[in-house]
């Protein structure tokens, strides 16, 4: 797939009214490191044909000059940033290695988005589908267990729901503190930017919270899990 240059005026409809993920490359001809990342970028959108999009924007000049540059706060270049459903989903500023961009680029591209500080905004508050978080920790074995029935929700409600990890961890103690995620596993149902339905614990017998609008205790397959979407899903 070629890669084509977006100016001001194609943003949107070009980036962020665009289905699939885009990687956006901000670069100038007066940049040696932008220059120098001319090949990766063609190497991207030949990689990922069909996956994702690949588009540049081109700075004439200093990027507080440039419009788009400065609603995305890129002060200096070469900057790749990557968007998801009209959000900054991630971004790689400077001279980047092509294994960290298509490490960026392939965690976006899984079933089970990985959601942190930095982006859980734009993911999970901002999106417009229901989003199903599923908080786990890696030494947590129950958390493990119901990796399966998760990845394959999201696979079941793809293009209807938004389904995605937040790790329990020192990183997320501040989110986790804010939503009252305060055991692993939890299964939280968000909903225009705000809880509608939890799970807590292992999924034989979780203690639920009082504030919910559907009973999911003892969940353990698939459709018993998707009746926390099915009442948000059209």
């Amino acid at each position: 797939m070629a890669v084509s240059s977006v100016s001001d005026r194609e943003f949107s409809r070009q980036v962020l009214q665009h289905d699939a993920p885009v990687l956006v490359a901000f670069r100038a001809s007066w940049c040696l490191p932008s220059q120098q990342l001319v090949p990766l970028v063609d190497e991207l959108a030949a990689r990922y044909e069909d996956r994702i999009k690949v588009v540049t924007v081109d700075v004439d000049s200093d990027p507080g000059g440039n419009k788009i540059c400065r609603q995305y706060k890129v002060t200096r270049l070469p900057v790749m940033m990557l968007f998801r459903d009209g959000n900054v989903a991630d971004f790689i500023g400077g001279a980047s290695s092509p294994d960290r961009v298509m490490d960026m680029i392939d965690r976006q591209l899984r079933p089970v988005l990985q959601v942190d500080e930095f982006n859980f905004d734009a993911e999970v508050l901002k999106a417009q589908v229901p989003v199903l978080v599923h908080v786990d920790a890696a030494w947590c074995a129950e958390s493990q267990q119901i990796v399966p029935v998760v990845e394959a929700t999201a696979e079941k409600f793809r293009g209807r729901a938004k389904v995605v990890r937040l790790e329990f961890g020192p990183e997320t103690a501040r989110l986790c503190a804010q939503y009252g995620f305060r055991r692993v596993p939890t299964l939280a149902l968000f909903n225009r930017g705000r809880i509608e339905d939890q799970i807590f614990g292992p999924m034989e017998g979780g203690t639920k919270t009082d504030k919910v609008r559907t009973s999911c205790v003892g969940l353990s397959t698939t459709d018993n899990v998707a009746q926390m979407l099915e009442a948000f899903v059209p």
